[in-house]
Order: structure tokens, then sequence, then C-alpha cells
């Protein structure tokens, strides 16, 4: 199993950094692509000032070997959703049902404008829903089909324990909880 994530400057720390490790902890191999409209070579800094300094260019990423696209929040959200390259990638994902999109944050609003939030559950920083023509719901993590949503940087443990359950299942999702001592694993993540 292999998940791209995306960034640029000013990506939630947190949303990036914690739901990477509880990943790579189920054994799911992680590639970071850089999503600025203009790539650079400097390293990209988060709103924290956390750098990533491993990545490919989003348009060099060969879609086809990834399973799953992760898109933390944080205020480059504002980038991505103007980024046409982010946007083709986002379709490419959404139109294979046996790939996954997983988004946290502010970035579930760039799916709300693209119109794929249209008939699911789905959850975000709660202060920038929409009216995005599904059902927002108040948890960490939200589970429909192959899309998944978190709503903010508390919730990035229960997030990634929701990736890794809605991938690889449950067993190997609680495993990870266990390891990690995440308690409220059947509550949080089960039940998202």
């Amino acid at each position: 199993m292999r998940a791209l994530f995306l960034a640029s400057d000013n990506f939630e720390d947190m949303e990036y950094y914690a739901t990477r490790d509880v990943l790579r902890r189920a054994g799911i191999e992680t590639v970071t692509a850089e999503a600025r409209i203009q790539p650079a070579e400097r390293i990209i800094l988060g709103r924290e000032k956390a750098e990533i300094v491993e990545r490919i260019p989003l348009a060099q990423a060969q879609l086809d070997t990834f399973d799953l696209l992760v898109i933390p929040g944080g205020g480059h959200w504002v980038e991505l959703a103007k980024n046409p390259e982010v946007a083709r990638v986002i379709q490419w994902f959404a139109a294979r049902p046996e790939k996954y999109i997983a988004a946290i944050c502010a970035a579930p609003t760039i799916l709300g404008a693209m119109g794929l939030l249209k008939g699911h559950r789905y959850t975000c920083f709660p202060s920038m829903n929409r009216d995005f023509g599904g059902t927002f719901i108040q948890r960490y993590a939200v589970v429909d089909g192959h899309l998944i949503t978190g709503d903010g940087p508390a919730a990035c443990v229960t997030f990634g324990l929701a990736i890794v359950r809605a991938t690889l299942g449950a067993e190997v999702a609680r495993k990870v909880a266990n390891e990690m001592y995440f308690e409220r694993f059947d509550e949080e993540v089960l039940g998202a």
C-alpha cells in the first residue's frame, strides 16, 4: 500500500507528520509531492516551520502506483485549491473507486468546492464547513466509502487510524493503536 501526500508552504505540521507516522507504523509507504503552483528548490515549510525536505514534483508522481491520496490541512489549502495540477490529481483519484482520498481540517473544503463531498458524510474544520451537498458530522474522523475526512489538528491520530482501518482493516488499525497506547480506538475509530 502506498500513500501520496500533497504539501505546500504553510501546511499544518501536526496533520502532516502525525498522520504520516500512523500510516508508516501500519506499513504504508508514504511519498510526499510538492504541490506549490510554482515549484521551488527550497524546502517546504509548515505553519510552525517544520520542514519537508524529501519530496517529488507533483507532475512526476506516477499516480497509478499509489492507493491513497492524503491532503493535510493548514494555510496551504488556499494554494492547493488554486493549483490545476492538484485538481487533476484529486479528480484522478476520485474517478477510481479502488483508490482512497483522505483530507483533514481545511483540505476537505477543496474536495467540497470540487463537488466531491456531494451525497457523502464528511467532516472538516468546523468553521470552514459550507453547504457542500453532503452531510457534515462533527467527529474527529469520518469514513464514507473511499473518502476519509478529519476535522483538525487534534484529530491526527484518529484520522490516521481511520485511514489504516479503511485501507488495511480493523485488525491492523487496532494493532497500531495498541502499539501507540491509543485507548479510545473502538470509540473513535470503529465508530468513524
